[in-house]
């Protein structure tokens, strides 16, 4: 009868959105447990105006700085989960010519690192130059280098601007 047929319709309804709810839960579950490769916690990002400029922005990071209780503060384009995404072509050479790579982009200063806690697998981390870069471990294995420490040094050619790759870090989860 339609009563019997609608009282099966709704049980696999209420265990279908069962099923549902714990997929979700452990979803949850697992992107609160997942190593993202940096700190997340104790981090505030505060957006100011995009035109203010780097003597300002300076200011208020020695501002924070002075704060009791604030060890880090960096200054960046965005924050490291913000759901903005900056894409960049490098250009490089390859063994068999030359080759382009697109690229996310997170434009940072020297303290960004330390403030997330990221780790550098070769190299160093940025010094007060426009000319260099950090690459991470994907894209160092697709400029075809599988060893960090081979990444060093290499030139790209990004906007026009020769690049020095000057540190190699882990690979960082940004977005889901």
């Amino acid at each position: 009868s339609i009563r019997g047929g609608l009282v099966i319709l709704q049980f696999a309804i209420s265990i279908f959105m069962i099923i549902c709810t714990s997929i979700v839960y452990k979803q949850l579950i697992y992107t609160q447990n997942k190593d993202l490769g940096y700190n997340k916690e104790s981090i505030v990002f505060i957006e100011t105006p995009s035109k203010t400029n780097d003597s300002k922005a300076a200011v208020v990071k020695n501002e924070f700085l002075s704060v009791p209780g604030v060890a880090h503060a960096s200054l960046s384009f965005d924050a490291l989960m913000s759901g903005s995404l900056m894409m960049g072509s490098v250009k490089y050479e390859a063994e068999d010519g030359h080759g382009e790579l697109e690229l996310q982009i997170k434009v940072a200063d020297t303290s960004y690192l330390p403030l997330h806690d990221i780790k550098i697998l070769a190299g160093r981390n940025l010094r007060n130059s426009k000319h260099e870069i950090i690459l991470n471990k994907t894209a160092c294995e697709k400029l075809g280098v599988n060893d960090p420490i081979e990444a060093v040094g290499k030139r790209l050619l990004y906007r026009d601007r020769e690049m020095v790759v000057v540190g190699v870090i882990s690979d960082i989860h940004t977005r889901s």
